[in-house]
Formats: structure tokens, C-alpha cells, sequence
């Protein structure tokens, strides 16, 4: 079901998906403008789709599109292939099969005609471990850009993962003041080099995924991730 509002130029669609083992998605998807990329957006730990709502109108404004998650288990997305079930009973089995989330995004937007080239994953927080996993699996993804990755959240580990990532451009982003993600965040941009990763790293002083982009500095930060992803 596609529930359609906003401008008939570039409309904001709600979206239900249906993964190959059973769980049913909600999303909003706005489409791209002529030969933009899109971005699918994963969000952090207890959080949902909406936290990316000042990303997603940004990146409207230079033309992308985007389709942001309720990723299994949170928002809108709880109902399971056994019943409703919510994250706080996710196994770590259960956190790393969430990259499944990404599959059916990605079947969707091969539906609008929007091909694994021409998007751009994006995770926030545990997101970010999700979608490094996901990009792995899904080699033809054209970009990735990692806010607040951790070594290991909720069993979904970024450790040696990047050895299978290929030579595509990569961003990762962390703040000094949250010193976990900015320690994994700055393993994983010494392995992109040791791997020949094309890598950027941006460094915040406060704000963990998402918040990176609030405040005069996250405003600069916004801006500086979406003219990565003009430059690459």
C-alpha cells in the first residue's frame, strides 16, 4: 500500500514493504530529481524514520531522494513473521539479520527505476554498523556514509568488515565528545586506508548520529557530507 502526499512535482510516498522473512516495513520515500542518487537511511538504536527529517529535507533541496526506514522492530515496523515483536528482544542474531531491512529497499527502488548505483546508504549510530554490513552485501551500492559507527553495537561488529567493501568512496563521522564511536570511527577510516578505500573523515565536537547535524555546527557539518556526496 503507497499512501501519496505533498507537491505533485516530487510527492512523499508512505511505503509498506514486505521482507523475505516475513516483517512488515514502513518508510517514506520522496523520489529523486532527474539522474540524482537516492539515499536510503538507516536510524540509530530506538529511534525511526522521522530523526532524519532535517537530512531528508537538505537533501531534497539539492535534488536527491531519499527513503528513510522504520527499520524492523521500531515505529511502524513491529509487526514480525510470528506476531508484532519490538527491538528490546532482538537477539544478536536477530540485529544482524536488520541489513534484510536493506534488501527490500533496495527491491523497491529497483521498482521506481532506481538501480543499486545510484544509492547512497546511510546509517546513524547501530544504523551505521547495519549499513557497512548491508553494502557488503549489495557491492554495486554507489556510496556509504557512517554517523557515529560503533566496533560493536548489539552484537552487528564493523571489525574487519571493510576487506570486502571494494574501492567505493566512503565517509565516516564522529564527535570528539562521544568517545566510543569516535575511537570505532577512526579504526575503521585507518582500515579504509589500508584497504585503498577512497575515505573522508568529519570531525564533530558534540552529538551522536544524527545530532551531529544539530546546532551552527551540524548545520556546517549537513552541508559538508551532502558536498562529499556531489564531489563522489
Amino acid at each position: 500500500m503507497i499512501q501519496a502526499v505533498g507537491s505533485p512535482a516530487r510527492k512523499s510516498q508512505k511505503v509498506q514493504l514486505k521482507t523475505e522473512n516475513g516483517w512488515s516495513l514502513s518508510a517514506d520515500f520522496t523520489p529523486p530529481k532527474k539522474d540524482a542518487s537516492t539515499f536510503i537511511l538507516l536510524h540509530g538504536l530506538g529511534a525511526g524514520k522521522g530523526e532524519w527529517q532535517n537530512f531528508r529535507s537538505a537533501a531534497h533541496e539539492k535534488g536527491y531522494g531519499t527513503f528513510a526506514l522504520d527499520l524492523r522492530g521500531h515505529g511502524e515496523s513491529t509487526q514480525g513473521p510470528q506476531g508484532k515483536r519490538e527491538y528490546p528482544s532482538f537477539s544478536e542474531v536477530d540485529w544482524n539479520n536488520v541489513a534484510q531491512d536493506v534488501d527490500a529497499a533496495l527491491g523497491f527502488l529497483k521498482k521506481k527505476g532506481i538501480p543499486e548505483r545510484k544509492v547512497v546508504l546511510m546509517g546513524a549510530s547501530i544504523g551505521a554498523n547495519i549499513a557497512i554490513h548491508a553494502a557488503v552485501i549489495h557491492p554495486k551500492i554507489e556510496k556509504v556514509i557512517l554517523l557515529s559507527p560503533g566496533r560493536d553495537y548489539q552484537g552487528v561488529v564493523t571489525e574487519g568488515v571493510l576487506a570486502q567493501y571494494g574501492s567505493r568512496p566512503l565517509l565516516v563521522a564522529a564527535s570528539v565528545a562521544d568517545s566510543y564511536a569516535f575511537s570505532s570511527a577512526k579504526t575503521l577510516f585507518d582500515q579504509a586506508q589500508h584497504f585503498h578505500i577512497p575515505v573522508a573523515f568529519v570531525q564533530a565536537s558534540q552529538g551522536h548520529g544524527v545530532r551531529l547535524f544539530e546546532g551552527d555546527e551540524g548545520t556546517e557539518i549537513l552541508k559538508q557530507v551532502l558536498h562529499w556526496c556531489q564531489r563522489h
